[in-house]
């Protein structure tokens, strides 16, 4: 995927799976986006573990794509 390509999150609901998002993400891919999945046991754990990890991907995905001279959003 060209590293100018726009990163986008595809996030499963409740009662899914990540594998779910596999078409949207494909589509996605072939309009030039770089889907990234995040998979998540949305009912085993509650919600507080896969937000936090959420979170903590959301950080990763922008800081490497953010030019050092962007601000970072609070």
């Amino acid at each position: 995927m060209a590293s100018d390509a726009e990163r986008v999150v595809v996030l499963h609901g409740i009662w899914m799976r990540g594998l779910m998002m596999l078409p949207l993400a494909r589509r996605l891919r072939a309009q030039g986006f770089d889907p990234q999945g995040f998979d998540y046991a949305s009912l085993l754990h509650g919600p507080a573990p896969s937000v936090e990890r959420l979170a903590e991907r959301l950080r990763r995905l922008g800081h490497s794509r953010r030019d050092a001279a962007e601000p970072v959003p609070a």
